[in-house]
């Protein structure tokens, strides 16, 4: 009796085994370099994708059919897709993807893409992430995160019940375990929808934007607060600037990221550095100056002089300019 796999596609195969390859030399230089928890590889029963290094949907493993069907090398049978946008360019490698809910996806990489510039507007902007406000502008304007996981917390808990109560590999289980996926999944697409329509929104008004660069693992490795480090993650602070980055190269706009360090300590109008300021001080209050402004704003206009290494030129009054919010 043949074997099922072979009629895979061999670069399939080869891919993996690069896959594999990797995690054991990443697992074994942390070793070597005694940086944290080495971390070593664990087995995975299920493949959650698979990757055709050198396909241009003519060759190559896949090959895509003028009424929309795959044929994929190891499958005895067409497969219908719903092709939701057009590609363009030339395809280089191709992945499928299976999903928690059951669901498959096609994902191609292609060299040669068209840009599509936006309209210049000679505007620039300075941008502040955050958990209380998603994003902060240098002109005070905020962006709140929808924070969908919230909202559904309730709902998680119940169904994380019924699955730990529900009997081993029963169908139930299964039909329970399900339904929670499907739910990470609306959470998950309602933050792509967010940032993706934020990042257009940003990138249509603004022709430079400066955004921190974080390093977030270390402040999830910092942080005993399990609450700070859910609402962390929820955020996707990283996963925006990514889609910032690539929509501002199509878009012929420039997004430079600038380090993090001292922006939500040092004062926007006089540049002096607080030794000290917690989590909770929302407000920025200036000893040396006597400037009064919403923490995020402050280090806004900070990332904004970073990236510009300008100084940012504020009309002089009798008193520093004021704005508690």
């Amino acid at each position: 009796m043949p074997h099922k796999l072979e009629n895979v596609h061999s670069q399939v195969y080869q891919s993996t085994l690069k896959k594999v390859n990797s995690a054991f030399i990443n697992f074994f230089n942390r070793l070597k370099n005694k940086a944290g928890a080495a971390g070593f590889p664990r087995f995975k029963s299920k493949l959650k994708s698979i990757t055709f290094p050198q396909c241009n949907l003519k060759s190559g493993g896949v090959k895509l059919l003028p009424d929309n069907h795959l044929i994929i090398t190891g499958l005895p049978d067409k497969v219908k897709m719903v092709l939701h946008r057009p590609f363009s360019g030339t395809c280089k490698t191709v992945q499928l993807i299976k999903t928690s809910t059951n669901k498959y996806y096609i994902v191609l990489s292609c060299d040669g893409i068209v840009k599509q510039p936006l309209i210049k507007t000679n505007k620039s902007v300075g941008l502040d992430v955050g958990i209380k406000s998603f994003v902060t502008l240098d002109d005070g304007t905020q962006y709140h995160h929808p924070k969908p996981y919230k909202t559904s917390k309730e709902k998680l808990q119940y169904l994380n019940r019924k699955i730990a109560n529900a009997q081993k590999e029963s169908k139930n289980k299964e039909k329970l375990r399900l339904e929670k996926a499907k739910l990470f999944e609306k959470n998950k697409n309602i933050i792509e929808d967010y940032q993706h329509k934020l990042s257009n929104k940003l990138l249509k008004e603004y022709d430079k934007i400066y955004i921190e660069k974080l390093n977030v693992k270390n402040m999830l490795e910092s942080s005993d607060n399990s609450n700070l480090n859910k609402a962390i993650v929820e955020c996707s602070w990283a996963a925006f600037a990514a889609k910032l980055i690539y929509k501002a190269e199509n878009a012929d706009k420039l997004v430079k990221q600038v380090e993090a360090r001292n922006t939500s300590k040092t004062c926007s109008y006089c540049k002096n550095i607080k030794e000290k300021m917690e989590l909770k001080e929302r407000v920025y209050k200036c000893q040396a100056c006597g400037l009064v402004l919403d923490r995020d704003i402050n280090a806004a206009r900070n990332i904004r002089a970073l990236g510009t290494s300008v100084e940012i030129n504020y009309v002089k009054t009798e008193a520093p300019p004021l704005m508690v919010g």
